[in-house]
């Protein structure tokens, strides 16, 4: 039987691929990691390997909460679910964007917070500088923080590390 969370992954991830293809050929491919927590499953992915000076491109994490679990949407007082990326000083990052959250009321404390419990994605679009001096290949650090509950207790914060070496193009 198909899993609605598993079908919106797999698709992310072929259309990401594809346009990747499309726009900057096979030598272009797109960068993913996979991993599963005890609270979720994520894929994260990398618009491509070959990043060109000036021209953004893409970090999707398709995220899917197991069943009976969720994480905080950004604006709650708990710990929000967050793309942490590692500042570089030719690379622009722009913010995250989200997806709309769901309100929860937490009958034990007696009140209503944002959180994600279905499958969602989260992008963020980066640029490396055209003026600035770039190595031939960089890192991409980062990491995707989380506090994952669910209708009983909250378990403890994880930070599930990010990492990509992608190619420069050198500018012209």
């Amino acid at each position: 039987m198909l899993q609605p969370g598993r079908v919106m992954i797999a698709g992310v991830v072929l259309l990401a691929a594809l346009i990747s293809y499309l726009s900057f050929g096979a030598q272009s491919s797109i960068a993913i990691a996979s991993q599963e927590t005890a609270h979720l499953k994520f894929m994260a992915s990398v618009s491509q390997r070959v990043i060109v000076p000036g021209e953004p491109f893409t970090m999707t994490v398709a995220v899917e909460p197991k069943p009976g679990m969720h994480v905080y949407a950004p604006g709650s007082k708990y710990r929000p679910l967050k793309i942490a990326i590692e500042p570089q000083p030719f690379l622009m990052i722009k913010e995250t964007v989200y997806p709309r959250a769901t309100p929860y009321y937490f009958k034990p404390l007696k009140e209503t917070v944002d959180i994600f419990e279905s499958p969602f994605r989260l992008l963020v679009e980066m640029t490396v500088s055209s003026h600035a001096q770039v190595p031939a290949s960089m890192m991409l650090n980062g990491a995707l923080e989380y506090q994952a509950c669910d209708d009983r207790e909250c378990f403890l914060p994880e930070s599930i590390p990010l990492r990509w070496t992608l190619a420069v193009k050198p500018s012209r």
